[in-house]
């Protein structure tokens, strides 16, 4: 059988990943009518028609769904040589997304060892709460946040634990003390499909009434929250791992209680061809830092 044209088969690749003809012209740099013309092309060397209208949506008929695992392998595979040969020998660039909370509380924090390590690689962050497909955008890694485990090639990275902790003071007997004098402090997860960790559950693991949750002030970003406790404006209720450093520094100080279940930390690698030496020199650091012992900031 004879190859079909490569830029129609791109097209009906982006068309299929995206499911939009439009966001397919953005990523090709090319008109919607042009992307439109070259599936159509596509159609009539198969025989076989790819895409389906259901409104204003477009879905993939079964023949286009069969085939598009593969020939979105395909390309990937073609890709992979030619990114090595323009990699940037010695250097280039990481472009990483992450959670705001997440790159301010963690990883600003331990950069500058990368960059000692790594000297002549630059590390752009995009703090994003929504997570993005890498294959479409000019991010190379992500790390995402939530219930789900690592899955394909994705890199299990690290649990967290939700704890109560304030600003350490020689005054803090019992927890009640501190609890009974401090507004408790909470956030407002951007991801509303989480069950996040409450007050509420956190006084009930605790043996304790949970009349004090009245009081909560909220912050509408994470970092807010965590500079608020450390500023000594009252209890937060927060991920252990993002705590870290500032339990590590003395900035805060855990409250005794219970340690409520959190979620998954994991790696999302770059597609195929954006995979270059900086994205695996940065991909190694990055789970060397999560073996690290707590105690090494």
């Amino acid at each position: 059988m004879k190859t079909p044209p490569l830029t129609a088969v791109r097209a009906f690749e982006t068309v299929a990943r995206h499911l939009s003809f439009t966001q397919a012209a953005q990523e090709l740099s090319v008109t919607v009518t042009a992307v439109s013309q070259q599936v159509r092309q596509l159609e009539e060397v198969l025989g076989h028609q790819l895409f389906t209208r259901r409104g204003n949506r477009i879905e993939l008929t079964t023949i286009g769904a069969s085939i598009y695992p593969d020939v979105h392998a395909g390309l990937d595979m073609i890709a992979r040589p030619f990114a090595a040969l323009m990699a940037v020998p010695g250097g280039g660039s990481v472009r990483l997304t992450a959670t705001r909370a997440f790159a301010e509380r963690w990883l600003m924090p331990r950069l500058e060892r990368f960059s000692h390590i790594y000297p002549e690689i630059v590390v752009h962050i995009e703090a994003l709460e929504d997570g993005i497909d890498l294959s479409s955008s000019d991010v190379d890694l992500a790390i995402r946040y939530g219930p789900a485990p690592a899955r394909g090639e994705e890199i299990h990275l690290a649990c967290d634990r939700y704890i109560a902790v304030t600003r350490p003071s020689t005054e803090e007997g019992l927890v009640s003390k501190a609890l009974g004098r401090r507004s408790l402090l909470a956030f407002k997860w951007k991801n509303t499909d989480l069950d996040a960790p409450s007050w509420s559950q956190w006084f009930k693991a605790a043996g304790m009434p949970a009349a004090a949750e009245a009081r909560v002030a909220w912050y509408s970003e994470e970092t807010l929250a965590f500079h608020a406790a450390e500023r000594g404006l009252g209890v937060l209720l927060c991920s252990d791992l993002l705590a870290g450093g500032a339990l590590e520094a003395r900035r805060l100080q855990r409250l005794v209680g219970p340690a409520l279940p959190g979620f998954n930390f994991r790696l999302v690698p770059p597609p195929v061809a954006k995979r270059t030496r900086a994205t695996a020199c940065f991909t190694r650091w990055l789970r060397d830092e999560f073996a690290r012992p707590a105690q090494t900031l």
